[in-house]
This record gives structure tokens, C-alpha cells and sequence, in this order.
């Protein structure tokens, strides 16, 4: 008989899919207070050692042992235990979750929902489990594959019948943006209900993200709260399937970047590259401190790798400088720069393991936000000058008739 957490591994990545995937790895990261570990369990099949050795030692690990094993010591320390639902690349450190340049292939979709009010910020949430199944889950034309307990809330899961496999420089795939947009836009159908019900969901749509594992406790509030598997079992989905469910479905945020283009003289919002991110959001970010002083420690701090804040009021802070960052770059900051300043800052304070997703998350939507209402003040800007414009011209066709009279 397996446990809970194997059972999940062997459904989001079956052993057909494993073999295809030789090079990708299930991340976990396990944390108690500020201290973390990561560890990236390979999927494929790896080299095994040398007969010699082989027979002094035995054979290594299966993956489910490893995953079994890092549980059961996770447990035995009281430790917070979550999973990367994309599979990372391997040869990843114990020190990084992997960035979005270093995920490999998707299993699934998903949604996260806080239930109650122990352990959350917010106090707008759904009361119980029955809410989210009759008032959310319900709504939506396919039924998760699995769903779980995370001690405080609910995930929900709705697999594939086979991974979404990222594309590379040298392998063909799916492109990145595209499975982040399906994803923004399959929680965004939650979002909405929550709008309507006047209750909060979180969004968790970046790929990257750690979810709580079954099988561990949730130590959130200081008391244990198991992770559970409430069910699994179910249907696998095709991607034609999830994409008719979103044909008419649009994020509730505009995607990084894609602010509606203007045309004439007001200069679409057009993203930076990594290379223009790291070079001017320094330079606004000076020029920020120094016209607004009183921010000037944390932007700081934020540059030079330190820590910016201490624990009880980092989340404040962390959504301060996140909105900083968005509106001095007009919401075209590069995601993937930006987290890894961030990171040397996050290693500096020994951070807590989701603190890094949750960064990245708010980032994403903040900048999101920002690159939105500029583009739509852009295009109202253009639209102005082209009525302007046309107005001049009916004035000038007008002279012209009347010359011609």
C-alpha cells in the first residue's frame, strides 16, 4: 500500500510520462521557520552506479522513496512541506526552486481557495469545504481530478491526459506565455464567481508556484493541520477540452505586457528585456528614493541585496516595493529579473520558502495592473489626438469646399 504522497506523484506524473521526461525533476521544499531546503527528485531514469558499488551499497532510490523519505523527515521536524506542480529542470541546488526559465513540462491546472479565517489576512473567504464545491467548483463544466485539504483551504487539480511539455532553444513545445495565459485565465473563472459572492481567491496562476503536500501538516497557526487527499481518481482532460471551457474567458488582470496597443503618436507599453530590466530599473528606482525619501531604506536595501524588512511586517513592505516597481516601470519590468534581486535579498533574511512565489505572484499582478491602466490611459491619450485630428481635417475639407464655391 502507497501513501498519499506517492499516490499524488504517480497521478501527476505516471510512469509513461517519466520516461519522456528524462531530464525534468518534482520539486519540494520543506521549511520551518527560516530555515528551508529544497530538494528536486528526478523523474526520468538516472545512471545507476557502478556494479561494485551497486552491490556494496544496493540500488538507489526510486523517486517515491525519495519523496516518502523527504515526507516522513519533513514530519518528524514539524516542517511546512510544499510541491512544485511543473516539473523543474534537473541539477537544480537545494538552494532555488527553479524560475520560470526552468520549468519543463505542466501536469495540470489549478486553484487554491482559503476556507474560514484561521491562519488568513483576509476575512472575505468561503465559510466551509461545502461552499467551495457547491459555489465554485460546481459552476465550471469539468470536475477537478483531484482535490485536497491543505489545512486551511482547498486545492483542486484537473489534470491532463498528458503533460504540457515546454518548448526550448532545441526541442519543439509549448510556448511559455501561452500555458501562463491558460492558466491566468482558468483561475480567472474563480475570480469572478468570488467578485459575484463578494469573497476573495487567491490568485496563484503562476507556474511556478509551491502547493502544500498531502501527507504533511500544515503548522501555519503553530498547531498541526493535516494535508489530505479529499479525492482523486478523476477524469483526465485534453487541452482542446480546457481551452472550449475558455474560449470566451479573458484574465481578470491584462497579461505582463500586452497592454492595448496604441497607434499614432502615443508609444505602445512594450515589455523590457532582461538585459534593458537590469539596467534602467536601478536608475528609477535611485531616482524614486531620492524624490521620495521616506522609501528610500527599503529601495535601498532592495539594490544592494540586503534584507528590507523584518518579519511580521515583510508582507506589507513586500506589496509596497512590488507596487513601486510596477508603476516606475510602467508595468514593463522584466518578472524574472526582478525575482532574482530579489532573491539575494530573500537569501540574505533566510525567508521563508513560499516567500519567493508569493513575491513573484504579487509582482506579476501589480505589474500587470500597472502596464493596463497606463495602456489605457495611452489609448484614451490617442484617442483624443486622432479625434483632434480629424476634427482639423473636416475644418480643412470644409475651407477647401467653401474656396471651391
Amino acid at each position: 500500500m502507497t501513501s498519499a504522497v506517492v499516490d499524488m506523484l504517480n497521478d501527476l506524473w505516471p510512469a509513461a510520462t517519466r520516461a519522456a521526461l528524462p531530464l525534468a525533476a518534482f520539486t519540494v521544499v520543506a521549511a520551518k521557520g527560516k530555515a528551508r531546503r529544497t530538494a528536486h527528485i528526478p523523474l526520468g531514469a538516472q545512471p545507476g552506479p557502478a556494479p561494485q558499488l551497486a552491490a556494496l551499497f544496493g540500488p538507489p532510490p526510486s523517486p517515491d522513496q525519495q519523496l516518502q523519505q523527504l515526507v516522513e523527515e519533513a514530519n518528524a521536524e514539524k516542517a511546512d512541506c510544499w510541491f512544485g506542480v511543473a516539473a523543474r529542470a534537473t541539477g537544480l541546488d537545494g538552494f532555488h526552486q527553479g524560475t520560470r526559465a526552468q520549468l519543463v513540462a505542466l501536469p495540470g491546472l489549478w486553484v487554491d481557495f482559503d476556507i474560514g479565517t484561521a491562519g488568513h489576512a483576509s476575512k472575505k473567504l468561503p465559510a466551509s469545504l461545502e461552499v467551495v464545491v457547491d459555489e465554485y467548483l460546481r459552476k465550471i463544466p469539468i470536475e477537478p481530478t483531484r482535490v485536497h485539504a491543505t489545512g486551511g483551504g482547498v486545492h483542486a487539480y484537473w489534470i491532463f491526459e498528458a503533460p504540457i511539455v515546454f518548448a526550448t532553444p532545441t526541442t519543439a513545445g509549448h510556448q511559455l506565455a501561452e500555458v501562463q495565459d491558460l492558466m491566468r485565465r482558468w483561475q480567472a473563472q474563480f475570480f469572478g464567481i468570488a467578485q459575484q459572492r463578494g469573497e476573495h481567491v487567491d490568485d496563484t496562476s503562476d507556474l511556478t508556484r509551491i502547493l502544500r503536500l498531502p501527507g504533511t501538516a500544515n503548522w501555519k497557526t503553530g498547531a498541526a493541520r493535516p494535508v489530505t487527499v479529499l479525492a482523486d481518481g478523476g477524469e483526465r482532460y485534453s487541452l482542446d477540452q480546457v481551452r472550449a471551457i475558455l474560449k470566451d474567458v479573458k484574465p481578470l488582470t491584462v497579461g505582463l505586457g500586452t497592454a492595448a496597443p496604441a497607434t499614432g503618436d502615443i508609444p505602445a507599453v512594450e515589455p523590457w528585456s532582461p538585459e534593458e530590466t537590469a539596467k534602467e530599473l536601478p536608475k528609477r528606482l535611485r531616482v524614486h528614493a531620492k524624490k521620495r525619501p521616506e522609501r528610500a531604506p527599503v529601495i535601498n536595501a532592495f539594490l544592494a541585496g540586503k534584507s528590507y524588512s523584518s518579519g511580521g511586517e515583510h508582507h506589507v513592505v513586500r506589496q509596497a516595493l512590488v507596487s513601486w516597481i510596477s508603476w516606475i516601470t510602467e508595468g514593463r519590468a522584466d518578472v524574472e529579473t526582478v525575482c532574482a534581486m530579489n532573491e539575494r535579498c530573500y537569501s540574505a533574511r533566510e525567508a521563508p520558502a513560499d516567500a519567493f512565489a508569493k513575491f513573484e505572484s504579487q509582482l506579476t499582478a501589480a505589474l500587470s495592473e500597472a502596464a493596463g491602466k497606463i495602456g489605457a490611459e495611452r489609448a484614451q491619450q490617442q484617442r483624443q489626438i486622432d479625434e483632434y485630428r480629424a476634427l482639423v481635417e473636416r475644418e480643412r475639407l470644409a475651407r477647401v469646399n467653401r474656396r471651391a464655391s
